[in-house]
């Protein structure tokens, strides 16, 4: 019996039985992933909710009733507003009371956990500037250059704060917001899925999840952290053209990246923040914390621009009669001080409060 012959190449391409269902089903699943991916990258739960104060505005409060803060900042008559989230509450504590005492001076906090420049903003602009109080210093607690990083939709965690904070039209905000979305490439598919998932928490974390998730699969054993400084630079202006160093002399090529953090605080809502504190004759204080350093050095791990920028910032702020403060490379500040992340261990709050106050004294008349 005659071996069977092997199929001939060009026979016409018979689909199995079955193949064209087969074919419909794979294609419903591909559409049930793309359109359900986004749901289950940011389909996390609730956040944990902070501990609530006793008095003041709620630490873990999803809104903020601003009539009733603005009347707590009148009664209080504060010398110094701390505005910030749990970089200044893990250092300074829930409640004022304690460094007050401390102090001589009248301190009021106002605490939102995870919140960024946008809520710090209109807290500043729509509460503190709007109740009349004359406090001498308000000061915002930061980590690295996030004062002036551009948007990248992280306000969802904040949003119905973000609401009720907002009053009216917020032409500062809007345009903040509009500048770091002007960078993002936008197509039909784009805007189709951005009609799709048009709401706020959606649309505000998509980008940062799906950066996050990138970071993960591809950016191998480097921090995200360092991955973003790295990303950042190598998008930084110096790298637009390939021959920008090659028609100009060294000393303007150096200065280039001074250029980008003076666009970068101009865009910002650092300007407009400057703006409402001068407004209730306030000054400014931004207090650069120290993140969590390691246990040889006691310095965190960082990019060595970030000493350039700390001290672009640092000449920005006195220029524009502001302060600026950088603990990071401070030695006496060690990991053991530390809790988790960057956060300082809640014994070392008395220890901290001492430490603020020695080197604010000078600076909070």
């Amino acid at each position: 019996m005659p071996p069977p012959s092997a199929p001939s190449l060009d026979a016409p391409h018979r689909r199995p039985a079955g193949g064209q269902w087969r074919d419909g089903w794979r294609l419903l699943m591909w559409c049930l992933v793309c359109l359900g991916g986004p749901w289950l990258v940011l389909h996390k739960g609730p956040p944990p909710q902070a501990p609530e104060r006793t008095e003041g505005p709620r630490v873990g409060a999803d809104t903020i009733d601003v009539k009733e803060v603005i009347a707590q900042l009148r009664a209080a008559q504060p010398d110094c507003i701390g505005i910030g989230n749990s970089m200044m509450f893990t250092r300074l504590g829930m409640t004022p009371e304690a460094l007050s005492k401390l102090t001589g001076k009248k301190f009021f906090f106002i605490y939102k956990p995870g919140s960024d420049a946008a809520v710090w903003y209109l807290l500043l602009k729509n509460i503190v500037a709007a109740s009349g109080v004359h406090p001498k210093v308000v000061m915002f607690f930061v980590r690295d250059n996030e004062l002036t990083a551009p948007y990248t939709g992280r306000m969802a965690v904040s949003a119905a704060y973000l609401k009720t904070l907002r009053s009216g039209n917020e032409p500062e905000l809007e345009r903040f917001i509009q500048a770091g979305r002007s960078g993002k490439a936008a197509g039909r598919v784009d805007q189709w899925l951005d009609k799709l998932y048009a709401t706020e928490d959606w649309r505000e974390q998509m980008s940062r999840r799906i950066t996050d998730m990138a970071m993960d699969l591809g950016g191998g054993s480097a921090a995200k952290k360092a991955q973003r400084f790295m990303l950042s630079a190598r998008f930084g202006l110096e790298h637009l053209r390939g021959d920008v160093h090659s028609d100009m002399p060294q000393a303007e090529a150096s200065n280039l990246l001074t250029s980008g953090y003076a666009e970068g605080a101009q865009s910002s809502l650092l300007p407009d923040m400057l703006h409402a504190a001068q407004a209730c004759g306030a000054k400014l204080l931004i207090f650069r914390v120290k993140r969590r350093p390691d246990a040889v050095t006691n310095l965190p791990e960082e990019p060595a621009a970030m000493r350039d920028y700390a001290r672009f910032l640092d000449g920005w702020m006195k220029q524009q009669g502001g302060l600026f403060f950088d603990e990071t490379y401070d030695l006496s500040i060690r990991l053991s001080d530390y809790l988790d992340g960057d956060h300082i261990r809640p014994e070392r709050l008395d220890w901290y409060r001492g430490y603020f106050w020695e080197r604010m004294h000078g600076v909070i008349p």
